[in-house]
């Protein structure tokens, strides 16, 4: 169980705001599926500043908690400037606590042919068929066993991504392999960016098996919200929006069908969306 952020905006207190509800809901989380719940497991975020050519890529991960870590307020003090933000950002609830680590904390990371790939999860995913998919198609070795889902998702997500150029057909592939193959074990809620020396692009998934689509309660944890403004545009979890009052001048809440992976790719002017 995780909370999590994709953002593209113009405006530095939209980011600023969002990164704080983002801490506490990560403190004091009244959504959580069997009642109050924190994400105490670490915190991370991938931001470019400005555009990929001349701008600044801003990385932080650690498995302290989002609120015990100084590092969380010497970062949101030093954003600055009127430049345009985009990126990821996540607060860690892990299933498996015994691999938490500075690797397994969200952004996960994976080198494209033509940049970088910057993912954050919130679900679960079956990581030993995914790797299993992974290793007999790639040829990719991996610890599995020191490793979290969300990283081995997203060594798949590149590769694939590798194959066919672009991201959106990326996530429609992934749909597909995740439907046939059974991976899904509760939800596919996903936050991407992707930095290429020409552009950046900044994508939020969803995806919910029967576990989820069968328990409201489950279901309204999950469900990611769309907030657009003038400033610009998020696709952020439910508690930020429903606990803890992030809004906009548009806030429209994204319920997938069964086996339906809807996927936003999110602009500062922008958030369109497509299932696969």
């Amino acid at each position: 169980m995780c909370r999590l952020i994709a953002l593209s905006v113009n405006d530095v207190n939209l980011l600023r705001n969002a990164l704080l509800k983002l801490r506490e809901a990560a403190r004091l989380d009244p959504m959580g599926p069997s009642g109050v719940v924190n994400h105490s497991d670490g915190w991370g975020l991938a931001l470019l500043k400005g555009n990929p050519k001349d701008g600044v890529l801003i990385q932080y991960r650690s498995t302290k908690p989002i609120y015990k870590d100084a590092g969380f307020e010497a970062l949101v003090g030093a954003l600055n400037g009127n430049d345009t933000y985009s990126g990821v950002a996540h607060v860690l609830n892990a299933e498996d606590k015994n691999v938490v680590s500075d690797l397994t904390v969200h952004p996960a990371s994976a080198h494209v042919n033509d940049g970088e790939l910057y993912v954050v999860h919130n679900g679960v995913v079956d990581k030993v068929k995914v790797y299993e998919h992974l290793r007999r198609r790639y040829g990719v070795a991996l610890r599995v066993d020191q490793l979290n889902d969300t990283y081995i998702l997203t060594q798949l997500i590149a590769r694939v991504y590798d194959d066919l150029g672009t991201l959106g057909s990326a996530l429609g592939e992934l749909a597909e392999l995740t439907r046939v193959n059974g991976w899904l074990k509760s939800a596919l809620n996903m936050g991407l960016m992707l930095v290429k020396l020409s552009q950046v692009e900044v994508y939020a998934t969803t995806m919910y098996d029967e576990s989820v689509l069968n328990n409201e309660r489950r279901r309204k944890y999950y469900n990611l919200f769309v907030v657009k403004s003038s400033l610009g545009n998020l696709v952020v979890s439910s508690t930020l929006v429903k606990s803890y009052g992030l809004g906009g001048e548009y806030v429209n809440e994204i319920e997938p069908g069964r086996e339906e992976l809807i996927y936003c790719a999110v602009n500062p002017i922008d958030v369109k969306c497509a299932e696969a």
